[in-house]
Order: structure tokens, then C-alpha cells, then sequence
């Protein structure tokens, strides 16, 4: 009863105490039944003038044999049926939806690339671009050719994958795809992942542990991983699934793509 928001005053312990609990012998634990007698609430003697809130309750209607059933006022303090969607839903901040999500979150997304990709995409990785704003002084350097000027690896690389003008670019087209289920579609975002992920892993390595890979083997790397994904998908035969398949070196077999 006390700790319980049965009523539009809210919890009773706002602005009740445990003194006052503990001077009317009233049990903490008490339930709502046990202070309604015939319609008529049975508050202690000296609390309606102790705690004036309480004269603005409405006594509820009791009925003996119904179990209790959670509510929950959402933000338009409307009461409905407790559930943890619409907990979540009220209590989360309501951010602007973004063309992207879908470009990362999709039904066959390697997570390890989605989570590099989605950091990318909001220009959240730890890059030297990043520390060069606040360190002026320093030197920085390419992690990839170890240049002081644009990169001639990543752009050679990026010249293999697909003649792009940028990653932001890329995210774009492929979030104005309306049947994101297509096959096809689908092997973009893998590919856009996939190589984002390899380019950031091949970046960290050249740093920080000094290891090199010319740009054809990120390339099989890449092309390596997208294939295992495609290979974990259920497709039905279609002209255009075997044109896909023929060009990543599968066959299709029982609903599913088979390396040759």
C-alpha cells in the first residue's frame, strides 16, 4: 500500500513517514483491502489533518477472489497493462530515426562488422584525424602507407571494391533500397561491412603490432568472409540468386548456396 502507486497522489510514502507508521501500529506491508472498511477508507486518527493528501484519495473499489493486475502510466498518463515495451518506450529517450539502421541491422549482419561499420558511420572511430585536432603539434601519419597526405593504399583498395566517392555515399544508396531482402542488396551491405571491418583491422595492425598485407589478400579476406555469409543463407532459386552465386563461385543446392 505505501510503496505501491495505487492512486493518481502516487506512492503513500512521498509524503508519509515510517514514524507515523510505527506511532498507529500500522503495519509497513499492509495491503489496500485492509484499510477500506465498507466503502470508507480507515486511516488512523490524526492523519487527515496530519497529512492533508490523503482526503484527495478516492477509495478504490475492492473485489474479493480478482487477483491484483500491474498497471503502468505511460507519459501521456494514461493507465494501461504493465509490459515491459511500453516501459522501455517511456522511460528511453526518443532519438530521430536514421536511414542507416538498416543498412547495418538487417537479418544476415556479421556482428563484429556491423559494430565497426555503425561506429564508422557516425565518425566514432579512434583515428588520428581525431587526435591531430587537439595535439596541433604533433606529427601523424597514415596507419595504413605511414604518408602525411591521403592514403594511396586505402584509396587503391577502395578502387578494387567498387568506384565509390565515399563510405557515407555508399550508406546512403543502400538505405534508399526499398527491398532490402533481395539477395543482392544483401551482399552489399555484407561487402560495405565487411570491408570497412578488414580496413579498420588491417589499420590497427600496421600501428600496433607492426603486421602488413598487401591490398589483394585484404581484398581475399573480405571476399572470403562475405562468401561464408552467403553460404549461411536460405535463398530460394531464382535467375538472380545463380547470377549472384555464379559470381562468388557458389552453386545453389536445398535452399542454400554451396561453394564449388
Amino acid at each position: 500500500m505505501w510503496y505501491d502507486k495505487w492512486c493518481m497522489e502516487g506512492p503513500l510514502y512521498e509524503f508519509n513517514n515510517r514514524r507515523a507508521l510505527y506511532n498507529a501500529r500500522v503495519e509497513e506491508d499492509i495491503s489496500v483491502d485492509k484499510m477500506i472498511d465498507n466503502g470508507f477508507r480507515k486511516w488512523p486518527v490524526g492523519w487527515l489533518d496530519q497529512f492533508p493528501n490523503l482526503r484527495n484519495i478516492v477509495v478504490p473499489t475492492i473485489y474479493n477472489g480478482k487477483e491484483d493486475q500491474v498497471m503502468w502510466y505511460t507519459t501521456n498518463n494514461q493507465k494501461v497493462e504493465f509490459s515491459t515495451r511500453q516501459a522501455w518506450n517511456d522511460l528511453r529517450h526518443e532519438w530521430p530515426s536514421v536511414e542507416w539502421k538498416n543498412v547495418i541491422w538487417f537479418n544476415q549482419f556479421n556482428p563484429r562488422h556491423a559494430f565497426i561499420l555503425w561506429l564508422a558511420i557516425q565518425v566514432k572511430l579512434l583515428t588520428q584525424d581525431k587526435m591531430a585536432m587537439w595535439m596541433t603539434e604533433a606529427e601523424f601519419k597514415c596507419g595504413l602507407c605511414k604518408c602525411s597526405d591521403i592514403c594511396k593504399d586505402l584509396c587503391q583498395l577502395w578502387d578494387q571494391l567498387q568506384d565509390i566517392d565515399s563510405l557515407q555515399d555508399v550508406v546512403s544508396i543502400l538505405a534508399r533500397k526499398r527491398e532490402s531482402n533481395k539477395l543482392d542488396v544483401v551482399v552489399n551491405k555484407l561487402l560495405v561491412a565487411a570491408a570497412v571491418y578488414h580496413i579498420w583491422q588491417e589499420r590497427n595492425a600496421r600501428i600496433f603490432m607492426n603486421q602488413e598485407r598487401s591490398s589483394e589478400k585484404i581484398c581475399q579476406a573480405i571476399r572470403v568472409g562475405v562468401t561464408y555469409k552467403l553460404m549461411a543463407i536460405k535463398v530460394r532459386k531464382t535467375r538472380n540468386v545463380k547470377k549472384i552465386a555464379a559470381m562468388w563461385n557458389l552453386n545453389w543446392s536445398k535452399n542454400s548456396l554451396k561453394a564449388i
